[in-house]
């Protein structure tokens, strides 16, 4: 009974370490503490372990059972991870299918060598186990795509569970039958062989999409680069008018101090100063992403009865791509502005903005007020998806430096607040 034991205990933390493998390779980020993690494995550890010791004392559970027991502990330890629910469960199904693969091609290459004694058949199997899995999870870390929270719908995520459960009962069918084993080599590896390719498949258009999304933005921070030069182009040549009618200007000022006619020299005066200030240039900080998309967004903001309460001050070099700048300032205005407009006449429509370095830390704050209207998924602060979507292109952006990110809302105040670290310029 003890070498049982010892048995069930050791294979146990080798599934552990399994599963950690393939952790590491569907998944990028912990959300969770450690007291969570390991919880989650002991639960883990429990079912499986019932199932096991089920199966060697020979009350086998029926098959679709043991199925569902994996799935829903593959997912629970899904968990412990940022991902969607969608891929979780998807990536459970996939993650079984290999495991079950792998155990399949190993019975049919140890099966010339096993004997009656079921220790030195099961201490096989084990010692072959980790190897194997290393093996595919090396191949599977070169799509690195995998790691992050997938776009694609469940439509496409589809061919990720069906292909995994297709060639697992293919293999099974096989194994039941007839067949020499060569053949059951090359329909094992052969069903590998088709789940790496979807893999590669679904790389390949996460990869075509990136490329896609990274065009687009390049574009959009074209745009706001010509709007920002346009506006410094204003603000010169309105510089320029100035200087030239300058004498004009003091000479009609002379005429009506000289003639006692104060009032209408100061009405010339604010009438000058009305020009003057007609090219609003909101920020000023030398960094051109930065100075760009705000002053962008906000060319317009004396026209909506917005106030602003900015706080900028940051150098002019970051080691912050200006894509990620542009993807979180635009958004957070984009979502304050509109906010306010909803509001009534009367009602305090101030846009707050901090954007300051930290030593090496990038601390974003973005507050406005709103209606009062806004659903828990955070999607609807604006009445629709578009902001959910921009909540979570920010948050893709953020992810890339490892950041913080936090949303809240109270008394009809929406408040983001971000940090990207590692954002100081070394050089």
């Amino acid at each position: 009974m003890l070498p049982m034991i010892i048995f069930v205990m050791i294979s146990m933390a080798a599934s552990v370490f399994i599963f950690t493998m393939y952790m590491k390779v569907f998944y990028e980020t912990r959300r969770t503490s450690k007291t969570a993690l390991i919880l989650s494995y002991a639960l883990y550890l429990v079912l499986s372990g019932s199932v096991f010791i089920l199966n060697m004392f020979g009350h086998s559970l029926p098959q679709i059972t043991t199925f569902i027991i994996y799935i829903v502990c593959i997912y629970i330890l899904g968990l412990n991870y940022e991902s969607s629910h969608v891929k979780r469960f998807f990536v459970s199904v996939f993650i079984y299918g290999c495991i079950d693969i792998a155990v399949y091609l190993r019975i049919t290459l140890l099966e010339p060598i096993f004997n009656d004694n079921f220790f030195w058949n099961f201490s096989l199997i084990l010692l072959t186990g980790a190897p194997t899995h290393f093996l595919i999870t090396s191949v599977l870390r070169k799509f690195k795509s995998l790691k992050h929270v997938s776009h694609f719908n469940s439509v496409s995520w589809l061919a990720f569970f069906i292909t995994p459960i297709a060639t697992y009962t293919v293999i099974g069918i096989t194994m039941r039958t007839d067949t020499t084993m060569l053949q059951k080599v090359a329909v094992i590896l052969l069903s590998f062989a088709i789940n790496i390719y979807v893999i590669y498949f679904k790389d390949r258009m996460a990869t075509a999409h990136k490329r896609n999304l990274e065009a687009m933005l390049y574009e959009q921070e074209k745009e706001y680069y010509l709007a920002q030069c346009q506006l410094m182009q204003e603000s010169a040549d309105a510089t320029m008018d100035s200087r030239h009618d300058m004498k004009a200007h003091l000479a009609t000022l002379q005429t009506f101090i000289s003639g006692g006619k104060a009032d209408d020299a100061t009405e010339y005066i604010n009438n000058l100063l009305g020009n003057i200030g007609e090219v609003a240039m909101h920020s000023q900080t030398g960094n051109l992403a930065l100075d760009s998309i705000i002053n962008y967004k906000l060319k317009d903001i004396d026209k909506q009865n917005v106030k602003l309460d900015m706080k900028l001050k940051i150098p002019q070099t970051l080691a912050v791509d200006d894509s990620d700048i542009v993807t979180i300032i635009s958004n957070l205005l984009d979502n304050a502005l509109e906010a306010v407009a909803k509001l009534d006449e009367g009602q305090d429509k101030t846009v707050k903005l901090n954007v300051t370095l930290d030593k090496d830390t990038l601390l974003i704050r973005a507050e406005n007020p709103f209606n009062g209207e806004i659903k828990e998924n955070m999607e609807s602060l604006k009445g629709g998806q578009e902001h959910g979507r921009g909540l979570k292109n920010i948050k893709r952006s953020v992810d890339r430096y490892n950041g913080y990110m936090k949303t809240a809302h109270e008394n009809n105040i929406f408040s983001a607040d971000i940090m990207l670290y590692g954002a100081e310029n070394a050089a």
